[in-house]
């Protein structure tokens, strides 16, 4: 693509200045898609699962295609051993890929949106645990480092 320059800007018609608009927004929009793909792939997984009556640290039941796929933090017991989910829409069978092995006593510390979060305490996001730096409302930690600190 050609690069526009604050000349090229200042002869425009309005009609060009407005094609060039609807062009960034199109851009922008792609962006955003891409950037917030797998956090929707998440909470579509989530609410389809709860919907369904599925409980986290149940046993695996193979997807129908995306319906019933898995989201990152979703434990599974399959064939003796636990499992976690870390890509979104997890669909492979344990312990494939998308799946780690984990401890069945370690407890779910799954990152959720709707609560608020004390100084302290842990979440996982982003296959990582982090720590709440400060009272922390929101944000994911994979998004807001000057909230979280990742714990080792």
């Amino acid at each position: 693509m050609d690069a526009v320059t604050e000349e090229d800007v200042t002869t425009m018609t309005d009609a060009e200045l407005a094609a060039q608009g609807a062009k960034i927004e199109a851009e922008r929009s792609r962006r955003a898609v891409i950037t917030d793909a797998e956090q929707r792939t998440d909470t579509m997984c989530l609410e389809y699962l709860q919907a369904s009556g599925r409980i986290n640290g149940g046993p695996f039941e193979t997807p129908m295609g995306f319906l019933g796929a898995y989201p990152r933090g979703w434990r599974v017991t399959h064939n003796g051993g636990t499992y976690e989910a870390i890509v979104p829409g997890a669909a492979a069978e344990p312990p494939g890929p998308g799946w780690v092995e984990v401890d069945a006593d370690t407890a779910l510390v799954d990152f959720w949106e709707d609560r608020e979060y004390a100084a302290g305490e842990q979440a996982r996001d982003a296959g990582q645990i982090w720590t709440a730096m400060s009272t922390v409302d929101g944000p994911r930690p994979s998004n807001y480092p000057g909230g979280w600190s990742p714990t080792a």
